[in-house]
């Protein structure tokens, strides 16, 4: 795990779940898509998009996303767009979370397969 990556875990793991100013509503869950993905070539992109919904389910908006890979040396992800570049054969972790909704974040696996 990368100092970047263990920060974002640390970080996250001290919100409280559902946490959120008094003025805006808590993200309930942060979907993101596709759950999986998988790319067979080095340097082949798979773009991930995050979808976040308050507890009746409404979609919130979002000033954005930071996207993290839990492996950098099997794929890098793009941290403003979440655009996903494979690196080397094995599985990361893609993650996703805002700074301006502070809640649950949200991840998706991606394999990399290099024949």
């Amino acid at each position: 795990m990368n100092r970047r990556t263990m920060l974002f875990t640390i970080g996250l793991s001290l919100l409280p779940a559902g946490c959120g100013d008094s003025t805006g509503p808590s993200i309930a869950t942060l979907e993101i898509s596709p759950a999986s993905a998988t790319l067979v070539a080095i340097g082949g992109t798979v773009q991930f998009t995050a979808v976040p919904r308050d507890v009746a389910g409404n979609l919130i908006p979002s000033g954005g996303f930071v996207w993290l890979s839990s492996n950098v040396q099997v794929a890098t992800v793009n941290e403003a767009s979440g655009l996903a570049t494979a690196v080397a054969n094995g599985n990361a972790s893609i993650s996703a979370s805002s700074p301006s909704l502070l809640g649950q974040s949200g991840s998706a696996t991606l394999t990399v397969t290099i024949p």
